[in-house]
């Protein structure tokens, strides 16, 4: 036989074929084992995935849906921090919509049907979400106007400009990413057994976000330990099912107990915290190293402190969202020109969140949007109801604009028009939020600036018999947005308040209180300071210094109106500016010294109405 197989596959070859059929049967399978290891090893695990899967899924569905229960839960105490903090209702939206669409994805998943229909409906409740949350945000006809940024968004996608999406397409991805997430969590614990990266993610998540995000979790990361201790036990009693091939598990009293255990022991982790008392800075938090260093700080840079304090800065639009308070210098640098019938206070935005030291813009992504779009149902409706209000502005940029900037307007804008760049071409585009009632001038790339434009305004309602007699319910929507206060506002200031407008027998009246009382009580000045640590801005105003400049007048007007259950919300543009002698049509000339900060109050059936706090002789000064 060997020398047969000598011959038949060459001399050489002989030696190797009498080695391997010659030797010990163990060095033959060891050989073989050599050649093929790797791959017997590739099947070995295969198999074991399979037979764990098969014998995942052959547990009852109620067991499956018990676990992917506490999955759900783990997926809750992710969103509950941000749900806590997020006070604007488009978040708000979001977050209950992610919510939901994890309960749903995760419920199909434990019912374990062909792959085909699994991921179909799975895909179908991710869309839904996403649909929803559009749908909410901009409206019926947002689907129309986004079919046309699809290949845009397409092409900023492939050349990796994530950033440049429209939200539509950013809420999708995150919507799908959010989706993906859940089934592959579930799969992975339910189908897999493996739950160990997925937990520790989450309770370092939670601390990350108690640590060093100043957002308070202790609750949440006692509740996440008992929810890990419930899916380990759910978890042990199957893996207890692969290693003993048992086919009749006491399911149902294991899953029990398990749920019970995991109850008592975070009921009596968050018992004994209470019991125990929250210590001052406890070590689960860096709040105690940042007081120390800003201790040291005190102590060691105090003169460089004090230098800070004294530092002015200049009046201007506000652009940032720093502390509230700092004393400023007048500016007399030139801003813009505007030509029209009759001067105006010139509208830049509306600010809605007060944090009780700061004014913060609510991160709204503001996307391109066609001129010929204007005017959209809500400028309709304000050329409806103001007819003879028409205003028709230009604006000419003392120096060209690189965008940026808020369209500057005398009101509701209702048409915007002759957007001129400095090579004397013209834009077709602005930026607008999603309600379209917002707009912004694009950044500008090179050297191309904006020059002027052309917009036409509908002045608001200014009539006091019309104010008086306007009556009716707010919008959810408004009352949602522009009640807004801190949770640690001072009593005092709802006191004030309530004291002001307790004779009101309209709203218009208990504005005019508001108004009047802040234009003959307090001081103008622009020698002022920011207010001590921990110190609201509005209280500090009211009852200490009782002094200050438009910002001061204006917050404090906001507050005290939302105190009383009045919407209100911050806005900040330019005064009228001075009218050029001579000039014809009549022009008015805007410099930063014209900066200015004013409140517009709701009122049902007229919309927002401008009122302005801060004495009329520091103003026109």
């Amino acid at each position: 036989m060997v020398s047969r197989s000598g011959q038949r596959f060459g001399r050489g070859q002989t030696i190797v074929a009498a080695e391997e059929y010659t030797g010990p049967l163990s060095v033959r399978k060891k050989r073989w084992g050599l050649r093929t290891g790797r791959s017997a090893a590739l099947d070995v695990r295969d198999h074991l995935e399979d037979s764990q899967a098969d014998s995942r899924d052959s547990s009852p569905l109620h067991y499956r849906l018990l676990f992917s229960l506490a999955i759900l839960g783990l997926f809750m105490e992710w969103l509950f921090p941000l749900l806590r903090t997020a006070v604007e209702p488009d978040t708000l939206r979001l977050l209950h919509t992610l919510l939901f669409c994890a309960a749903a994805l995760l419920l199909w998943g434990s019912l374990r049907l062909s792959n085909l229909l699994q991921y179909t409906v799975q895909f179908m409740i991710m869309s839904l979400a996403w649909f929803y949350i559009c749908d909410g945000n901009e409206g019926g006809r947002w689907l129309s106007l986004y079919a046309a940024e699809v290949p845009d968004d397409l092409t900023l996608l492939f050349s990796g400009h994530i950033s440049a999406l429209s939200g539509n397409s950013r809420l999708l991805i995150l919507v799908l990413g959010w989706g993906l997430l859940v089934c592959s969590v579930q799969q992975l614990a339910l189908y897999r057994g493996s739950t160990t990266l997925f937990t520790l993610v989450t309770l370092v998540y939670l601390l990350a976000l108690d640590m060093g995000f100043t957002v308070k979790t202790t609750g949440d990361v006692i509740v996440a330990l008992g929810l890990i201790l419930w899916l380990q036990a759910l978890n042990r009693l199957l893996r207890l099912k692969e290693g003993t091939g048992s086919a009749v598990l006491p399911y149902t009293r294991w899953g029990g107990l398990a749920l019970a255990a995991a109850l008592i022991i975070t009921l009596a982790a968050w018992t004994g915290g209470q019991l125990y008392g929250a210590r001052q800075g406890g070590p689960v938090t860096f709040q105690p190293v940042l007081d120390k260093m800003r201790h040291w700080a005190a102590g060691q840079m105090q003169e460089a402190s004090q230098q800070q304090q004294v530092q002015q800065g200049s009046t201007g639009y506000g652009s940032g969202e720093a502390e509230l308070g700092a004393p400023l210098a007048s500016s007399a640098e030139a801003v813009f020109s505007v030509v029209a019938n009759q001067p105006s206070y010139w509208r830049g935005e509306s600010i809605t969140y007060y944090d009780g030291r700061r004014w913060i813009r609510d991160g709204t992504a503001f996307l391109p949007f066609n001129l010929a779009a204007l005017p959209g149902p809500e400028q309709k409706q304000a050329q409806e109801a103001g007819k003879d209000r028409r205003l028709i502005q230009r604006f000419q940029f003392a120096v060209p604009s690189s965008g940026g900037l808020p369209v500057f307007s005398a009101g509701t804008v209702a048409e915007l028009e002759n957007i001129t760049l400095t090579d004397g071409s013209q834009l077709g585009y602005v930026l607008a939020n999603p309600q379209k009632n917002s707009f912004r001038l694009p950044e500008a790339g090179g050297s191309v600036r904006v020059a002027e434009y052309t917009v036409t305004s509908i002045l608001p309602e200014s009539d006091p018999a019309v104010l008086r007699a306007s009556a009716g319910m707010d919008p959810m929507s408004v009352r949602d947005s522009y009640l807004q206060l801190p949770a640690r506002l001072p009593h005092r200031v709802a006191e004030l308040a309530a004291k002001l407008t307790a004779s009101a027998d309209t709203r218009y009246t208990a504005v005019s209180a508001i108004r009047d009382y802040l234009q003959s009580g307090f001081t103008y000045t622009l020698k002022t300071r920011i207010p001590p640590p921990g110190a609201d801005f509005t209280d500090d105003f009211l009852f200490v210094t009782k002094q200050g400049y438009c910002v001061h007048f204006a917050t404090a007007m906001t507050v005290l109106l939302r105190s009383s259950g009045i919407p209100s919300r911050y806005v900040q543009g330019y005064g009228p500016g001075t009218l050029a002698a001579d000039a014809v049509p009549p022009r008015y000339d805007v410099t930063q010294g014209d900066a200015h900060a004013w409140v517009e109050v709701y009122f049902p059936g007229t919309g927002w109405v401008p009122f302005d706090p801060t004495p009329a002789a520091a103003l026109a000064a």
